[in-house]
C-alpha cells in the first residue's frame, strides 16, 4: 500500500504519463491497495498527461477547480468544476490542462457501474450530485490527509461505498432503480461476478443466493437494459478472453476447455453466445448510428 506520495511526484504509479515537463507546484498525493486508488492532483500551469488503462479498473475523474480537456474515442471534451468524467476504455486518453487544474481521481473495480444503464455516461463530462460530490471529496481529503493502515477489504468497502456515490449522483441514475434495488442489482452483479465461472451457476441459482424471485432479480436487470442471463454470459466471455490471453499455448488450443473453465457448457455453447453478442452489438450500433 502506499499511504500517501508527495515528495517525489510519480504519475507512473497511476497510469498517469507526463507529456510535458512536470512543473514545480504540482502536487499528487495517492492512497492505494490492490485495484483500488484515491489521490489528488494540483497542477498550477499548462500540462498534458497521457492515462493508460489499468486493466479491469475504471476511473472516475472528479474536476474540483479549473479544468481539463479530456481527448478521449467519443472526441475533445472539456471537464470543468463539480463535473465528473468516467474512464473505462481500453485506450489511452490524453489530458490537457492550459492553467491551474484541481482534481480527484478513484481507480475502482465497477460493479453496478457495469451495468448497461450507465454505458453513455463513461468518456464525457457530467454534472455529479452536489452531496454525492462532497461526501466523495470529504472521504478522500480524510484519507490523505492522515495515514492509514493497510486493509484490503476496508479499501474495498471503500470502492463499493465510492462507486454507489458516483452511480446516484449521476444524472441517468435518477428514477432508474430505488435505493433497496439499486443495492440488490450491485449484489447481483458482485455474485455473478464470483460464480459465473461455474457451469451449473444459474438465474435460478442467483435468485436464490439474493434471497430473492426470479421476476424481481428480472426487474432490476430491466431497468439497467440488461438480463440476468446476459449479464452471466458477459462475465463467462470476459473470463474467456482472459484464459486465451493468458493460459498456456496448449490450453488456448484446447477451446472446449477454455469454455468449460469460463462455465460454458462447450465451445459450441460458447461460440453461440458470442454470435448474440455481436448481433446485438451490430444492432446497438445501428441504433446509436440512426440518432
Amino acid at each position: 500500500m502506499n499511504p500517501r506520495s508527495s515528495g517525489a511526484i510519480d504519475f507512473h504509479s497511476i497510469g498517469w504519463t507526463p507529456l510535458t515537463p512536470v512543473v514545480v507546484g504540482t502536487t499528487l498525493d495517492v492512497v492505494s491497495s490492490g485495484p483500488f486508488t484515491v489521490s489528488r492532483s494540483w497542477t498550477p500551469t499548462a500540462a498534458e498527461y497521457a492515462l493508460v488503462p489499468q486493466g479491469e479498473a475504471i476511473r472516475v475523474l472528479l474536476t474540483v477547480e479549473g479544468e481539463a480537456r479530456m481527448l478521449t474515442h467519443r472526441g475533445t471534451s472539456l471537464l470543468e468544476a463539480g463535473q465528473v468524467m468516467l474512464l473505462g476504455s481500453r485506450e489511452a486518453v490524453e489530458v490537457r490542462t492550459e492553467s491551474q487544474w484541481a482534481r480527484f481521481e478513484w481507480q475502482l473495480r465497477p460493479t453496478i457501474l457495469r451495468s448497461p444503464v450507465f454505458a453513455e455516461c463513461f468518456e464525457r463530462p457530467l454534472p455529479l450530485q452536489t452531496l454525492g460530490s462532497r461526501m466523495l471529496m470529504f472521504t478522500a481529503n480524510a484519507m490523505l490527509n492522515q495515514p492509514v493502515e493497510e486493509s484490503e477489504r476496508a479499501f474495498g468497502h471503500y470502492s463499493l461505498a465510492a462507486e454507489q456515490l458516483v452511480a446516484g449522483g449521476l444524472p441517468i441514475a435518477g428514477g432508474a432503480l430505488g435505493d433497496g434495488e439499486s443495492t440488490d442489482l450491485e449484489r447481483a452483479l458482485r455474485l455473478i461476478r464470483r460464480h459465473a465461472h461455474e457451469q451449473d451457476f444459474t438465474v435460478t441459482a442467483l435468485a436464490r443466493l439474493l434471497r430473492c424471485s426470479e421476476s424481481h432479480l428480472h426487474r432490476i436487470f430491466e431497468a439497467s437494459s440488461e438480463t440476468p442471463r446476459r449479464a452471466i454470459e458477459r462475465y463467462r466471455i470476459e473470463e474467456a478472453q482472459r484464459l486465451l490471453a493468458s493460459g498456456s499455448p496448449e490450453r488456448r488450443r484446447d477451446r472446449g476447455w477454455v469454455a468449460q473453465a469460463a462455465g460454458f457448457s462447450s465451445a459450441a455453447h460458447l461460440q453461440r453466445v458470442l454470435r448474440r453478442e455481436a448481433a446485438s452489438h451490430a444492432t446497438q450500433q445501428g441504433v446509436a448510428a440512426a440518432r
